[in-house]
């Protein structure tokens, strides 16, 4: 018998792999569904797990009530200890949830809120133990503010993890050698066929539409029976396997027609997915195991005397995994790097904290990572199921990182955990996180739906709306195109929503960014753009997509849709823009131009009134943020 099961809601995977790799380093024996479960019958493993464990560990969060899975995997515990005088089933509160039920009368473990992850540890490890709940060292004074920023280590290492991984990729891409190596031939002429019809679908199947679709049939069954959704991760590696392979609709969809189509004529969709099928056993047999990763690329972190230089910024350079810190001068050269994995990041946010050193956010195609202190390699990473709209840190001391996903999700990342404030709920167009000037630490995360709907929600999760409705005027012509700015006007804090028209205009809405409330009269002018900034809270810096400039300046003190300069008549489209110095009488801007025809970015400075612009540094492409 195993000591423990450990239950918990897909949302909370990390907390509880967490909590049972604390156990397992304390000798414990741990059985979690992430590690232990593999493929086959979830079910059926899952009643197995919990019939070969002695105690139930239950980890408590808004997520783990609102599954109907969960209570399934603690009921069994609660039966043969009712009373808890065994202690069977242990919970452990990983958010705030109010607990009810059986939950409201049973001891928690309560690890929400503490500051380290060895106070986390330690609380969890003499709960299993049945120890008294003191802690072995004094609590620290509560008037003393916290100056930890992020975990100096991420929760899980990279290498072991990727280990695992690998040794599970190589057993079931030696398993479909085995199956298909010496039918390429085969594979390859239905593939070819079936995409073929894609391209032409006939009215009725050929002659030798039966072997393909039993041939399709036959790699479905085995697609699944591998299964094909634990190489997924692969994907962004170069595993160029149809999403809806590794989600199991296409082999479900092929399945499903190879037993009608002798009755039914061929519809595109069933076609699609046949080929769909049929090039990812291809695709299966072709992906070389090492393209895969095996912990973090190399990298040397910046160095640790910053102070320097007067700006900061990262640079994402074609080709290249690692970030690189450069000051902003003429001709920058690296500082040094920041990278994870071998794939491309993207940067969310950056700043120098108070030891003179950068912390840094990004993200690559499967994880958020966070860098402390400069160092080279991320101190914590987290699942990311969508990519990131948005990101900020918190004010200090809480040393957290608000992100808003293109799903609508909002989390806070701290201590090597991410803690879900409001779930995915719509898909986002565009996302800010704006810090209200007169109560630093009170933040909003302000999204735009991909409906054009405003939302300004704050962490208490009190919330403004305001619908497209009452926003855009529905007898005209909108696109898809919008833009989000923050700053000051008139001494008030202002949101600019901007959205263009099907007829080359764009209109401008001016709200409260708290209440979402109009604080201003509508603007509209004959661009189309790509972003705008605020600046010195009179200038709205226009970046535009089309028309004889570039760069167009527009006075909000002077309230007219004419603009008060304009210039960089030039071909290519301006895009991370961002304000590098800012005072009533001048500003400088930072931005990346991008000449599709040359296939070359630049790197550029606009100084204002002057209106000269510097070129800094090219590339084929640029990805540039500055650390703040």
């Amino acid at each position: 018998m195993k000591n423990f099961f450990v239950s918990y809601a897909a949302d909370d995977r990390e907390w509880a792999e967490w909590i049972a790799w604390t156990l397992e380093a304390e000798r414990y024996e741990v059985e979690i569904q992430a590690w232990d479960f593999g493929s086959g019958n979830w079910v059926l493993r899952m009643n197995e797990a919990m019939a070969r464990t002695e105690r139930t560990i239950a980890v408590l969060s808004p997520a783990y009530f609102r599954s109907k899975y969960t209570p399934a995997e603690w009921a069994d515990a609660f039966r043969r200890d009712p009373r808890g005088e065994q202690d069977l089933l242990i919970p452990v509160r990983i958010a705030p949830v109010e607990l009810e039920g059986i939950f409201a009368n049973l001891t928690y473990v309560d690890l929400v809120g503490l500051p380290k992850e060895t106070d986390a540890a330690e609380r969890l490890l003499r709960r299993v133990r049945g120890e008294r709940g003191k802690p072995s060292t004094p609590p620290a004074f509560p008037g003393a503010p916290s100056t930890r920023t992020i975990a100096a280590k991420p929760p899980y290492p990279a290498k072991q993890e990727d280990t695992e991984r690998l040794v599970h990729a190589r057993e079931l891409l030696v398993r479909w050698r085995n199956l298909y190596a010496k039918r390429t031939q085969e594979l390859r002429e239905a593939a070819t066929k079936a995409r073929a019809w894609v391209f032409n679908t006939p009215k009725s199947l050929p002659p030798d539409a039966a072997s393909v679709l039993a041939i399709a049939a036959e790699v479905a069954g085995d697609l699944r029976a591998l299964p094909v959704s634990d190489l997924a991760f692969a994907k962004p590696y170069g595993l160029a396997i149809h999403g809806a392979v590794f989600g199991g609709m296409a082999i479900g969809r092929v399945e499903l027609y190879q037993r009608i189509a002798a009755y039914e004529p061929p519809d595109a969709y069933s076609i699609e997915n046949t080929a769909r099928v049929l090039e990812a056993a291809l695709d299966l047999l072709h992906f070389p195991l090492d393209e895969l990763p095996l912990g973090y690329v190399d990298a040397t972190g910046p160095s640790a005397s910053l102070s320097a230089y007067d700006a900061l910024f990262l640079v994402r350079q074609p080709g290249d995994p690692v970030l690189h810190l450069m000051p902003l001068t003429a001709n920058p050269r690296s500082l040094g790097g920041f990278a994870a994995r071998n794939l491309i990041l993207t940067p969310l946010c950056a700043r120098r904290n108070g030891e003179g050193t950068v912390d840094v956010v990004a993200e690559d195609a499967q994880f958020v990572y966070v860098w402390s202190q400069s160092e080279a390699h991320p101190s914590a990473q987290y699942q990311q199921p969508n990519y990131t709209r948005a990101a900020a840190f918190e004010s200090p001391p809480s040393g957290g990182v608000v992100t808003i996903d293109s799903g609508g999700r909002i989390r806070v990342l701290r201590e090597g955990r991410g803690e879900v404030l409001r779930p995915a709920t719509e898909d986002l167009e565009l996302a800010a996180i704006w810090f209200d000037p007169l109560v630093p630490d009170e933040w909003y995360a302000i999204t735009l739906s991909d409906a054009f709907d405003v939302a300004s929600w704050r962490r208490d999760g009190k919330q403004a709306r305001r619908a497209t409705s009452t926003l855009w005027d529905r007898s005209k012509g909108w696109n898809d195109n919008g833009e989000l700015a923050t700053g000051i006007l008139d001494g008030f804090p202002c949101l600019i929503v901007c959205r263009a028209s099907w007829y080359g205009t764009t209109e401008l809405r001016f709200l409260d960014p708290i209440s979402l409330q109009t604080i201003r009269d509508d603007q509209s002018f004959d661009l189309r753009i790509t972003t705008m900034k605020f600046v010195s809270g009179r200038w709205l810096v226009v970046f535009a997509i089309d028309g004889n400039h570039r760069i167009v300046l527009f006075d909000l003190k002077a309230n007219t849709n004419e603009p008060a300069s304009r210039w960089l008549a030039h071909d290519g489209d301006v895009y991370e823009a961002f304000v590098t110095h800012e005072s009533p009488n001048d500003f400088e801007l930072v931005f990346v131009l991008h000449q599709h025809s040359r296939n070359k970015a630049s790197l550029c400075r606009f100084r204002w009134p002057a209106g000269s612009i510097e070129d800094l540094t090219s590339a084929a492409d640029l990805r540039v943020l500055p650390v703040s």
